[in-house]
């Protein structure tokens, strides 16, 4: 099945998971504002760092 059959049937406006997903529309937790401070950190400080979820956890990414 084509995603244009995909989106019809199930009546999507914009494909779900994609890349056009606008970071408006994250679930903003404590846990995600959590990772937020550290990842801005890990940039500013020209650092490495590990992003770990739960297991079965949704992940998504967007840029700062």
């Amino acid at each position: 099945m084509s995603i244009d059959r995909l989106r019809a049937h199930y009546g999507f406006s914009r494909m779900p998971f994609g890349k056009e997903l606008a970071p408006g529309m994250l679930y903003r937790s404590k846990a995600h504002a959590e990772a937020l401070a550290r990842i801005t950190w890990l940039i500013a400080e020209r650092a490495m760092g590990v992003i770990t979820g739960e297991v079965e956890r949704a992940t998504h990414c967007t840029s700062l």
